[in-house]
Formats: C-alpha cells, structure tokens, sequence
C-alpha cells in the first residue's frame, strides 16, 4: 500500500504496476489480486497528488519547488497505470509540459527542487544522465531509472518471457546438519517459499531436478557493534535552566552535524524525546520548523512537577538509512 512523502509513495506504487503487468502476461493475474493491486495504484495516485503544484510539477511535501526528477517518475509511472486504472490525462499532460519547459537550448533538462532519498534516482545525478531520463520519459513512458524499480520491472519481463504454465522442479538444499526441499509446481510457483537452516557452519549444495524455473537465495543476518567512535551523524545537547518562573523552564541547545562521505545526507529526523512533565512551549515549535540546517533550541516548560527524573534521550538518524544514527541523554540537573 502506497503511503508517506511524494518520494515514498512512488516508491511505493511503481513495483504494483510492474507486478500487475507480470501476472497479466503469464497470464496469471486473478480477478482478487488485481482488485488489491488496483485499489493500491488508486490510493497512491491519488495521495501522489497531493504533492502536484499547480503547474504539474512534483515535489517531496507539496511545497517549494518542484523536483525534475520525481516529476519525470510519476509522469511514466502514472502512463503505465493507465493500463489498470484510471488517470486524469490531463495530470499527465501538465507534467509534460513543465518537463518541456525545463528543457535548455543545449537540450539538457534543468536540474530542478531537491530529492530526499538519493537512492530512489539510482544513476540518474547529473543535467546528462537526467535528460536522457526524462527523455526515454517521453519517447518510451515505461522505463525507471530506480534501481529498484528498474530491476523488477526487468525481473517482471524476463519472467514473462521465460514463464511456463506447465513443469515442476524439486529444489533440494544439502548441508552438514539435513536436507531442506522445496517443490515448485504449477500451484505454487508464484509463492514465496522460505526455510530456516539449522546449522550456519560448513558447506552447503544445491540440487535441482524438474523443467519449472525456480530462484534461489540464501541469506544470513547477523549484528556487530559498530566501530567506536566512528559516527556518520553526531549530536550535542546543552540543556539550559530557569527556575526564576512559576514553573521550570529548559532550553535545549542542540547541535547536529553529519561527518559521512557524501556531500549530502538523505532525509535526516531529530527525534527529541521529552522529560517526563515538560511540555513543548509551542513558540519554540514553530522556530524549529525554520530552515536552520544544523542549530536548534527548543523550550520545554515542566506542567508537572516529577520526582527521581530520569534522562530523555535525542536521537539523529538518516530516514533512509536509519543505521546512521547518534543519540543523546539530557536530564535537569539543577530544579532548585
């Protein structure tokens, strides 16, 4: 189900098409899987448009400029949805035309408003390697330059090409503690089927025997501490007090930096957890919502007086890539 941003939302709704695209060639597509899959392109076509300006250009939150790039993937994903259900053309003419006017004499397309996600654009970081997308844009209206939307839409192709409603295959993992078998049939080929291996040690064969074509992945979690301090994001607190009012009063100082490779970071979230009691003065709401890239003060003022305070904690981390985090303790130390 599509849902947040304009970025996520796309990223979102585009692979239900790919799917619903797939399951029609096989042909495979039941009248209940295209009922959701649709009603899912509906609900995100029609929350993508709340991030639409007036000239049909798209953008992260519906406000400030309008992003070349984004615009350029609603505007393909919204010409292929057409095949499932419907979409006003003229929301898809209004982005072609701002397209259009993005278009320089030399022939590239303007870089235009900021994308949050880098992932999402994949290759495309570049006036080059975004003309040529909004171009294929225009001529193809089918390709995505999003890695992993491409890489489905890719996946969704061969599959159909290779598909073969007849065939069975028996999938027959070897390793030191048993065997694990998988049978894919014509009534289960189209289900993800997954198992858990006993024993991580040793070597490990696979056999396959049958005509059904089968993928095969294995794969391993594990957790390890992150290196000490070595810190993509870093964050300082410096809580200020004032007892001379009727109730205390904390000023919060905090300082947020991003020390990573890139020249830019994703969408980054300052998480501010609040001491038990305190309330957000609403003024020092609204300053927070200044563009002020790495300064903020926040003002809490105590409703309730609690005893034995413990610490909040903030927390600074990538919306994308939440492993790039960094966390923070404050406590009152003074309500004298």
């Amino acid at each position: 189900m599509p849902f947040g941003c304009g970025e996520q939302n796309m990223a979102l709704l585009a692979p239900n098409i790919y799917i619903l695209e797939y399951l029609q060639s096989i042909p495979h597509l039941t009248p209940a899987i295209k009922e959701k899959a649709s009603n899912f392109l509906t609900n995100g076509y029609q929350r993508q448009l709340n991030y639409k300006d007036s000239e049909g250009a798209y953008s992260t939150f519906g406000s400030g400029p309008g992003n070349t790039w984004l615009t350029a993937f609603v505007l393909r994903s919204f010409y292929k949805a057409q095949s499932f259900i419907y979409i006003d053309p003229t929301k898809i003419e209004q982005s072609k035309a701002w397209l259009e006017q993005k278009q320089r004499r030399s022939g590239c397309f303007a870089l235009s408003g900021e994308l949050f996600n880098k992932r999402m654009k994949g290759g495309v970081s570049d006036e080059v390697t975004l003309s040529a997308y909004i171009t294929a844009s225009f001529l193809e209206m089918k390709i995505s330059m999003n890695d992993t939307v491409v890489a489905l839409q890719a996946l969704s192709i061969y599959s159909s090409l290779v598909f073969s409603p007849v065939g069975s295959s028996t999938v027959t993992v070897q390793s030191p503690s048993g065997q694990l078998v998988f049978d894919v049939n014509p009534d289960n080929k189209l289900l993800y089927q997954e198992k858990m291996l006993q024993d991580m040690t040793g070597k490990y064969s696979l056999e396959v025997k049958g005509t059904a074509c089968a993928s095969v992945q294995i794969s391993q979690h594990y957790n390890i501490p992150p290196p000490p301090g070595v810190s993509t994001l870093s964050v300082e607190v410096n809580p200020e007090f004032d007892s001379s009012h009727r109730s205390l009063k904390v000023t919060l100082g905090l300082l947020s930096q991003y020390n990573g490779k890139e020249a830019s970071t994703n969408m980054v979230i300052l998480d501010i957890a609040l001491l038990s009691g305190f309330i957000p003065n609403p003024q020092s709401m609204t300053n927070l919502m200044k563009p002020v890239p790495v300064n903020h003060s926040l003002v809490l003022l105590q409703q309730i007086p609690v005893q034995n305070l413990k610490p909040a904690v903030i927390a600074l981390y990538d919306y994308y890539q939440p492993s790039d985090r960094a966390e923070r303790e404050y406590i009152v130390a003074n309500q004298a």
